[in-house]
């Protein structure tokens, strides 16, 4: 579970544009909470930058917590610089999903990594972006929820590999040692067993399927934080009186304001 994002020095982020973005300012933090957690704002604001920042610290790859331990070298800069400058706070150890379209497959060549993501990606090959979507929400579930999945966190390869005395190892060994210190710093005891990241699962989706959504949205379990962006006016306008719901707002006052041009709507 993921409770806090802080940004302590945003030149020395392994995303580079958010030095443009105004919501990721040195010092600005963002809090997560148990259940669902939805990051809302206008076109630009940073929905997505944020959510991928989560998934750059936790070494996200692929659709799933399947992690890559030699993507590591994305948090570090040309100048063999650890990028510490974003602080992600939460429990490293549990299980960290992300939600990944067949398209979003082929752009990060994942696609033959294993039988489901070439499945995902040749079924998206021949249906809309909607229907992607769906597939992919169809495929992660039920992968997330297998009780034969057992994946987590690297902590212990990471450990293991700043024991390693071995020379070809040094530099990625230091690498990892400050990975590892980093880790130490930012973890607290968070009591939900998984953690799902979903960027715009609303995009594309008729008005039929947006019902299915919104079941998603709006159930809760104990075990599961969804951290999730959402576009689409008509799905926060339904949901926007869920005290359930943690909005985190990158636009100033953007779901009160969802609220009055939805209703300007609907009156005229």
């Amino acid at each position: 579970m993921i409770t806090k994002v802080r940004i302590t020095d945003r030149e020395n982020s392994p995303i580079h544009y958010i030095n443009e973005l105004r919501g990721f300012e040195n010092g600005k933090e963002y809090e997560f909470s148990p259940g669902v957690n939805i990051i809302v704002g206008e076109n630009g604001s940073g929905k997505t930058t944020l959510i991928n920042l989560i998934r750059k610290y936790t070494l996200i790859r692929a659709r799933s917590c399947e992690c890559n331990i030699y993507n590591f070298n994305e948090l570090v800069n040309f100048s063999d610089k650890f990028l510490d400058g974003i602080d992600v706070y939460g429990d490293w150890k549990k299980n960290i999903f992300s939600l990944q379209t067949g398209e979003e497959s082929r752009l990060n060549d994942t696609s033959l990594d294993n039988f489901s993501s070439f499945g995902l990606t040749f079924e998206s090959m021949h249906s809309s972006t909607g229907q992607g979507t769906l597939a992919a929400l169809s495929s992660l579930f039920e992968y997330m929820f297998d009780p034969n999945t057992e994946l987590s966190f690297p902590i212990d390869e990471i450990r293991r590999r700043v024991k390693d005395s071995n020379e070809r190892l040094k530099e990625e060994t230091n690498n990892w040692r400050i990975y590892q210190e980093y880790i130490d710093n930012h973890t607290v005891d968070c009591p939900s067993r998984y953690t799902l990241l979903m960027d715009e699962p609303d995009k594309n989706l008729d008005i039929f399927n947006i019902e299915q959504l919104l079941s998603i949205l709006e159930y809760e379990r104990d075990d599961l934080q969804l951290i999730t962006t959402i576009h689409n006016p008509l799905i926060l306008y339904k949901i926007s009186n869920n005290r359930n719901i943690n909005f985190i707002e990158m636009s100033t006052d953007y779901i009160k304001k969802v609220k009055e041009k939805v209703e300007h709507l609907i009156d005229d």
